[in-house]
C-alpha cells in the first residue's frame, strides 16, 4: 500500500486507485482522508491552484519499492470524489507518467517499471494563469487568480499571449483584443 510522507508528522498509509486521466499531479487526496489525517497541519505550505483546490509538494510518496521524492499533491476541499467508497486518493498521470505500467488484472497487482523520466523533478506552477489554444490559434487567458504572479503582471482574463518563454518575455493584449 502506498505510503505518503509530509514535511511534518509521520508517513501515512493511503488507499489510492489508479487514475490514467486524472492530470498532472502525482496524486489527488480525497477531502475525508485530509480531514480524517489531518493532512493540512502536516503541509509546509498549500497554494491555491486555478481549479480551486489546493496544491503542495510532499516529501515523498512511496509506493511498493518504489519511492519519489518532492511529488505534488491536489488537495480536494469539497466531498464527494470518487463515490460511495470514495478512495483516499487517485494515483495519476504525474506520478505514472515516470513508468511502464504493467496492469496484472488477475493477481490485481500493478507493476511498476521506472522508464525514463523516473528522475524528473515535478514542475510546480504557481504562476496563477490558466491559458488554453485549440489548433492554430494563439493561447487565450482563461483565468486569472487575484494576487498571484499572473494577475500582478497585469494579465486579465481574454487576453491573447502573443509570445511565450521569448527573449522580451510574455506579452499579451488586453481585454482579448488582436
Amino acid at each position: 500500500m502506498p505510503h505518503l510522507t509530509f514535511p511534518k508528522g509521520d508517513p501515512i498509509e493511503a488507499r489510492l486507485a489508479v487514475d490514467t486521466g486524472g492530470g498532472w499531479p502525482a496524486v489527488y487526496l480525497s477531502k475525508s482522508f485530509i480531514d480524517g489525517n489531518s493532512i493540512m497541519s502536516k503541509v509546509s505550505r498549500a497554494v491555491p491552484n486555478i481549479y480551486g483546490m489546493l496544491s503542495t509538494r510532499l516529501e515523498k510518496l512511496s509506493v511498493g519499492a518504489v519511492e519519489l521524492p518532492r511529488p505534488i499533491f491536489t488537495l480536494y476541499q469539497k466531498r464527494g470524489f470518487g463515490g460511495g467508497a470514495e478512495p483516499d486518493g487517485l494515483l495519476c498521470p504525474g506520478f505514472l507518467r515516470r513508468f511502464k505500467l504493467i496492469f496484472d488484472y488477475p493477481h490485481q497487482k500493478l507493476i511498476l517499471e521506472p522508464g525514463s523520466h523516473f528522475r524528473d523533478e515535478m514542475p510546480f506552477d504557481s504562476s496563477g494563469l490558466l491559458v488554453w489554444r485549440q489548433g492554430e490559434a494563439p493561447y487565450r487567458v482563461l483565468k486569472v487568480l487575484e494576487d498571484s504572479p499572473a494577475s500582478e503582471s497585469g494579465l486579465r482574463q481574454g487576453d491573447i499571449v502573443l509570445e511565450i518563454d521569448g527573449k522580451s518575455g510574455v506579452r499579451a493584449s488586453c481585454g482579448g483584443s488582436n
